[in-house]
Parts: C-alpha cells; structure tokens; sequence
C-alpha cells in the first residue's frame, strides 16, 4: 500500500499538482501565521522569531517539501538514466542475464545446442 501510495504521489501528473496546490495555501498560511505571531502594535519583532509555532512549523513545513523534492529529484535521474544507450544496454544485459544463463545451461544439458547466445547478442546490437 505504502509503495502504491508513493508511486502515485512521485510519479502521476494529477498528485504532483495536487501536493504542489497543496504547498502553495501552505506556505502562504504558514507565513502569514508567522508575520501575525510577530506583529505587534509597535511593529515587528524579529528578535522573537524562534520563540513561534509558525516559525517551527514553517522550519517543518520546509523539511518535508524538501524531502519530498529529493524522491522526484531521484526519480527524474533513474528516469534520465535510461537515455543513455550504453546504460540501458547494461541494465538489460544485467536483467536478463541470470535467465540467459539458465537457458543456456538448459540448451546445452538437453543437446540442443546454444542457439539463445546469438539472439542475446544480436538484440543487445539493436539497442
């Protein structure tokens, strides 16, 4: 569930928007929040900025933006990986090649040759 759950949010289009949306009221309730804890009839009172909620839910609010920030920033690069022929190419070759040579082994037990070595070959030329 937890996994389907942040596949959705990482990866759709429509839950990006929806946390983006989200950020935004956010932020702007969060720092108008903080500007009234601060506020007073003299003016503002910037040397008692720690000593607020908001500033500590702001400080929060920031921490989880972030984090959220570096799981699409890790998404985006093993998405942009994949534009790299020879990445891709390894990444196929590594996949497949523990079931590759298990076929093979099962070729060669049942002495029908090793007919599986030149179509890996081949489709790793096509990439």
């Amino acid at each position: 569930m937890t996994k389907k759950l942040s596949k959705f949010f990482l990866e759709k289009p429509i839950a990006k928007t929806i946390v983006f949306a989200i950020s935004v009221v956010l932020s702007g309730v969060l720092a108008s929040a903080f500007v009234t804890e601060i506020s007073y009839e003299d003016g503002l009172h910037w040397s008692e900025f720690y000593k607020k909620g908001a500033f500590w839910l702001i400080i929060l609010y920031l921490i989880v933006v972030g984090i959220y920030n570096y799981f699409i920033y890790q998404l985006d690069i093993s998405v942009e990986k994949f534009r790299d022929k020879d990445y891709s190419r390894a990444y196929v070759f590594r996949a497949c090649l523990p079931d590759f040579v298990d076929k093979c082994k099962e070729e060669i037990n049942n002495g029908t040759g090793l007919s599986g070595v030149k179509s890996l070959n081949e489709f790793l030329k096509t990439m």
